[in-house]
């Protein structure tokens, strides 16, 4: 790796696009829907795109975190980015823009920061990646991580 780097927390786009495969138009990596076993949340309640929330009485919840590792990753080798811990992300919360938009930024300033991912104890629905969570910026607790990105300084 040659240049200069820094080391930051993502944007709220970012884990919108690496959730996702390249090239994909579904709710997860590994698909239309999210069924229990195939990552950490609460498997009683599945989700399917055609249908949204199915709940499923012997679903597995595991009431914690799991190893980085544990569940399949995408299809850069990314693990974990639906469910485990909702990830915290630099922008802040508010409406995005009206219209298509590419990457979109969050608002400049707020009192919410952005969460993505979902978590262990979230419903299926809420580890889709296009699904915003949001938390005080000194919210502290066993559900929220984070991944540090390595970007070129601009």
């Amino acid at each position: 790796m040659t240049g200069v780097y820094k080391d930051n927390f993502h944007s709220a786009a970012c884990p919108l696009v690496t959730a996702r495969d390249p090239g994909t138009t579904t709710a997860f990596y590994l698909g239309s829907g999210l069924q229990s076993g195939q990552a950490n949340f609460d498997g009683h309640y599945e989700y399917d795109a055609s249908v949204g929330t199915i709940y499923n009485s012997s679903g597995t919840s595991l009431f914690q975190t799991t190893a980085v590792g544990s569940y399949q990753p995408n299809t850069w080798g990314l693990y974990d980015l639906i469910g485990n811990v909702s990830e915290w992300c630099q922008d802040w919360y508010g409406a995005y823009l009206a219209g298509n938009v590419t990457d979109p930024q969050g608002s400049v300033t707020g009192s919410l920061r952005v969460l993505r991912g979902g978590r262990w104890n979230d419903y299926a629905r809420n580890c889709r990646s296009a699904y915003r969570g949001q938390d005080f910026p000194d919210g502290r607790g066993y559900v929220f991580g984070f991944r540090v990105l390595l970007a070129p300084c601009q």
